[in-house]
């Protein structure tokens, strides 16, 4: 298939689950060996809810298709393959970031005030591997890297990290060329080195879908792709 960049306003991206999600596999007239719809819903533990559309978190669905991940109204993350009606409740760290999977769809990294955590899923031990957190989008690349966007002290206020999937201390990811301003939501596209990122100009009231290479702990020429008022995602067809 070819590859395509999908945006979405703030809300469809939080309503990914947000009352009932489909995913669909669409059968091509006349192709041989042609997969028939499929059409599946997520149903959150009883006597909880998922969250309203609007909402700034977004469920997400493992690499390999078939786990999501995806928040209730308690605040708690959730974990559920989809070959499965039972989920498994995931550790608390309310308030500190959004979760995003591993690469090999068998684990996942979360934020806490202690910094950035690791476990297998659904049921392996959870493991600090760097102390810099991910407050504003994190995602996990296949070489092993990880970008975070996150607070500090810089005038835009967040900046972006890369950090050794193995542990270790984060650097900050250089982007030449930028003026002052805000970093969010990375998400490495698959062969580990391309990522997208959405930026926020001081100057500019303006946000901006940018894609560009990790490579040396720097963003190497860095592309605009479009405006938007949220960040990208990637997804093929």
């Amino acid at each position: 298939g070819h590859l395509k960049l999908a945006w979405m306003t703030a809300a469809l991206l939080a309503a990914g689950l947000a009352t009932i999600s489909f995913l669909y596999l669409r059968e091509k007239p006349d192709a041989p060996n042609a997969v028939p719809d499929l059409v599946l819903s997520i149903v959150p533990p009883t006597g909880l809810n998922l969250l309203p559309v609007g909402g700034l978190n977004v469920d997400r669905i493992s690499p390999d298709g078939s786990t999501v991940l995806y928040e209730t109204t308690d605040l708690r993350q959730h974990t559920r393959r989809l070959s499965s009606l039972q989920d498994q409740l995931m550790p608390l760290f309310r308030g500190y970031g959004g979760a995003f999977w591993a690469p090999d769809s068998k684990g996942i990294v979360f934020p806490t005030p202690s910094g950035l955590m690791k476990m297998r899923v659904p049921t392996g031990a959870p493991e600090v591997f760097t102390a810099r957190t991910a407050e504003r989008g994190g995602t996990w690349g296949e070489k092993g890297m990880i970008l975070v966007a996150g607070y500090d002290s810089s005038p835009g206020g967040v900046s972006l990290y890369g950090v050794s999937a193995e542990g270790g201390k984060a650097f900050p990811v250089e982007v030449p060329g930028f003026k002052e301003g805000s970093y969010y939501n990375p998400e490495f596209l698959p062969g580990g080195d391309d990522f997208l990122f959405l930026f926020c100009r001081l100057d500019s009231a303006e946000a901006q879908v940018f894609i560009a290479t990790l490579q040396g702990g720097k963003a190497i020429d860095p592309q605009l792709l479009f405006s938007n008022d949220t960040a990208a995602t990637f997804t093929s067809a």
